[in-house]
């Protein structure tokens, strides 16, 4: 008979994309929440496709860069897509936040997102 020690393997690293969505789709509930509890006559808010690409294309731009946006609206990608699109009519507003984590242990989706809302807040 033979035996021997072996070290299970490692798990796979965790996806981080799918994190981010999911983070992103609480953090639109936790918003949406929060936004019925301070006006229970508010209307309920929707998502909007154009304003989601030109935030994640303004995210990106930021996280490329390592930095947050400092420029004005001249220089910022997500205003720069919405005044070029002659269906945008509207206000654009921005929520700036930042959580540190490492790739390799993924993160909390819905903790996560509660937190940026709270800090928000």
């Amino acid at each position: 008979m033979l035996a021997a020690c072996t070290t299970p393997p490692e798990p796979p690293p965790p996806d981080i994309k799918a994190l981010l969505f999911e983070m992103k789709e609480h953090t639109y509930l936790y918003i949406s929440e929060e936004r019925q509890k301070l006006n229970t006559d508010a209307m309920p808010l929707r998502r909007d496709p154009l304003l989601d690409a030109a935030a994640q294309a303004h995210s990106e731009a930021m996280a490329e860069r390592k930095a947050f946006d400092e420029g004005g609206s001249d220089e910022n990608i997500a205003i720069q897509r919405l005044a070029a699109n002659p269906n945008f009519q509207g206000f654009v507003g921005e929520n700036s936040a930042m959580q540190y984590f490492y790739p390799e242990h993924g993160f909390d989706p819905e903790t996560f997102a509660q937190s940026l809302v709270d800090q928000w807040l």
